[in-house]
């Protein structure tokens, strides 16, 4: 039986990783023995792995935890101490076991550092899985968006530069790199790095079928987090509701509604848009669904919505969300705002999903053309290219994974 660790960063709510989840999945009914070294998470998580997770913060009361994590935050830029931890964890804890290879999946910089210095430890090849770059994105918005005080953008701004430069020193170490778009691809490619493949992000097959719902309403639904600007910018979608509202009385709070599934904070970046434009009688702000009912929600939507922004106006690259492949598998018509003209507008076209919407006139048109569908039927539809689909599940990405990891099973390594 080969046998596999998985280091990756924690494990949160809602998805809990959900890349990360399915490759366990696929390589355990392949009889892989898998383990997970991974961050402690902060709520219980009940997963059907063998998970050691080490606690990085310990502190509960606001004060006590502001001050462990700045202070752990310092000795993570001077020392790479989160990453140093786990290091330790795996000596201490999982020397006696037997591994064929190590699989690092991380969102941002986290645990590339611990997963490279364990594999050259034990002698053993090492896959890099980067499900985000920090070059991705202007700056440091995706930290800004949770630290957005001062000091938190200082700290941020230091800690990305340092992060980035320790990335590029570990990920020479990886025998192989998996990344979810073209553009990572290319970017990584223009840094040196060889054996980069594209695995791309998907949809669970078997949790997100094409279930169509009848619905009372015509429901019009986001999943997820939202990020300010520049990263996503939906100002269109708000415009031309406001216009099919009050300009056009096509929609109204007795045949609409419309459903944010997020956290307070994201829903706060957008809430004085949707009062400014009198979209509050139609708009509902829902706790963040948990991800097995995800599949439901978007069965009984009518459109889904993806936000985005111009990639070259915006800095913004490659991002390639998951909500837009589960909104795939359960073919529900998408609405793409504003269009990436980039990778995820690719996919949007190739697969005939919906529209990656740039103008407000087409943002009208699809939301006026799937209301009348409603109207008459009850439910919508998208015309999916299912060829192009198929291409998106998760299955077809993980054989990729699986194929990656006996080429280097076969291959010998000088340590």
């Amino acid at each position: 039986m080969n046998s596999v660790l998985i280091v990756c960063d924690m494990f949160t709510a809602p998805a809990y990783l959900p890349r990360v989840r399915y490759v366990c999945d696929y390589l355990i009914s392949n009889n892989w023995k898998v383990d997970i070294l991974t961050e402690h998470p902060r709520n219980n998580v009940n997963l059907p792995y063998k998970i050691h997770s080490v606690k990085y913060l310990h502190s509960k009361k606001k004060y006590l935890a502001n001050i462990e994590w700045f202070t752990k935050t310092v000795l993570n830029i001077c020392f790479n101490y989160k990453d140093n931890i786990l290091v330790r964890y795996a000596k201490r804890n999982l020397r006696n076991n037997r591994y064929d290879i190590i699989f690092c999946s991380t969102f941002h910089t986290f645990p590339i550092a611990a997963a490279a210095k364990i594999s050259h430890l034990w002698q053993v090849p090492l896959i890099v899985d980067l499900r985000d770059i920090v070059e991705q994105a202007p700056t440091q918005t995706y930290l800004e968006h949770k630290y957005n005080h001062f000091v938190g953008k200082c700290i941020a701004k230091i800690y990305n530069n340092i992060s980035i430069k320790r990335r590029n020193r570990y990920l020479r170490k990886a025998n192989a790199i998996t990344t979810i778009s073209q553009w990572h691809v290319n970017y990584l490619k223009s840094l040196g790095y060889s054996g980069v493949h594209l695995v791309y992000n998907g949809y669970d097959e078997a949790k997100f079928i094409a279930n169509r719902c009848k619905t009372n309403k015509f429901t019009i639904t986001y999943l997820g987090r939202i990020y300010p600007q520049p990263v996503q910018n939906p100002d269109l979608l708000f415009q031309a509701i406001h216009y099919l509202m009050h300009d056009k009385q096509l929609l109204s709070c007795d045949n609409c509604e419309l459903l944010f599934y997020t956290d307070d904070k994201s829903y706060n970046t957008i809430k004085s848009n949707i009062d400014k434009l009198g979209l509050s009688e139609i708009t509902r702000h829902n706790k963040i669904v948990k991800h097995s009912d995800v599949g439901d929600v978007l069965n009984k939507s009518s459109i889904a919505l993806v936000f985005s922004n111009d990639a070259i106006n915006s800095g913004t690259h490659g991002i390639m969300t998951t909500k837009f492949f589960e909104a795939l598998g359960c073919e529900c018509p998408v609405l793409l705002v504003k269009s990436d003209n980039d990778c995820l507008a690719k996919a949007v076209i190739e697969t005939n999903i919906g529209i990656a919407a740039q103008t407000l006139q087409q943002c009208v048109k699809f939301i006026e053309h799937h209301f009348n569908c409603w109207q008459q039927n009850g439910i919508t539809y998208a015309n999916v290219d299912l060829y192009a689909k198929q291409k998106y599940a998760r299955g077809n990405q993980t054989k990729q994974l699986e194929n990656i990891i006996h080429t280097l099973l076969q291959r010998n390594y000088d340590y």
